[in-house]
């Protein structure tokens, strides 16, 4: 049960709040913003929700509202939420620990004391580490690197936020091909109240990388496969978010039918553009007689 939280912009030439933030330039534009909640523990990665943005806050700002979204509709479906450095503050961090469930922000500049705390514990000699099998890139081979080591606010191994269990790095590694490390790529860093023993290092490894699937799978999805900016079909802000949520819905069921329907592993393999074909042909196809063949689930009173 775990969700990535990230931001998403759309532009339109109608600037009407609440909807839209008035963004002047050459010409006056309306920025539409969102809140996506991506299940990223899940082969389908279903998009929970996407929260509208008023144009008087930011990402920031209105976390505390797709969280609080997030814990009354899938509260039993999730229990880690992880999120860039624009929501780790003390604020947010403090409302998820309040609700029993668990954080993983990553850490940067914004705040400059946490990254400095981190960075002085994961150096100490004997902290945990991992390194994950290398993968072929057309430059060679790359690998990644896990640090993991516990905190607390009573000795040196201290942080700022009272909830805090857990700092870790990811350093991007290249390689050769006996994982000798040649050069550090990059490092991220990150702060958790995830108990120690709650999850391994080798599945913190996937849970990190699979943050990204909120902007490879599903922002990357609506952008190149639904072509979301060129085609946003009502320019009007309210309109937008209303197809938004639309378009989300339609590729959850897409998504769904390649992860969980389709059992072959090249089946679910197939492109975005198969789907649609398929899907089109099915909608043009269809007869009474499929659809009355169609299994029937029970309503949810007679179940």
């Amino acid at each position: 049960g775990v969700v990535s939280v990230d931001g998403k912009t759309c532009t339109t030439r109608l600037a009407t709040e609440p909807y839209a933030q008035p963004q002047r330039g050459v010409t006056l534009r309306g920025l539409v913003r969102t809140l996506t909640c991506t299940l990223v523990s899940s082969n389908a990665f279903p998009c929970l929700d996407a929260v509208p943005i008023p144009s008087d806050t930011n990402e920031t700002g209105h976390f505390p509202v797709a969280f609080s979204d997030l814990c009354q509709y899938y509260g039993r479906d999730f229990e880690l939420v992880m999120g860039d450095a624009a929501f780790a503050t003390a604020t947010n961090a403090a409302l998820v620990d309040a609700n029993d469930k668990a954080y993983a922000f990553q850490l940067k500049e914004n705040e400059p004391t946490l990254l400095a705390d981190a960075r002085a514990l994961l150096a100490w000699p004997g902290v945990d580490t991992i390194q994950g099998e290398a993968e072929r890139d057309p430059s060679g081979f790359v690998a990644r690197r896990l640090r993991i080591t516990p905190v607390n606010t009573t000795d040196k191994n201290k942080v700022a936020w009272p909830s805090a269990r857990q700092v870790m790095s990811i350093e991007r590694l290249r390689v050769d091909d006996k994982d000798n490390v040649l050069e550090v790529l990059g490092t991220r860093h990150f702060i958790t109240n995830l108990r120690p023993k709650r999850a391994t290092k080798a599945q913190w490894l996937t849970i990190l990388r699979d943050r990204w699937a909120v902007e490879n799978q599903t922002h990357g999805t609506l952008d190149i496969a639904f072509q979301e900016d060129d085609y946003p079909w009502i320019e009007e802000p309210q309109g937008m978010v209303n197809v938004f949520l639309l378009r989300r819905i339609a590729m959850n069921i897409l998504g769904l039918f390649r992860a969980v329907t389709l059992r072959s592993d090249d089946k679910r393999r197939t492109p975005w553009g198969r789907l649609f074909v398929l899907l089109r042909d099915a909608l043009v196809t269809a007869t009474i007689a499929i659809l009355d063949a169609f299994r029937r689930r029970p309503s949810p009173a007679t179940q």
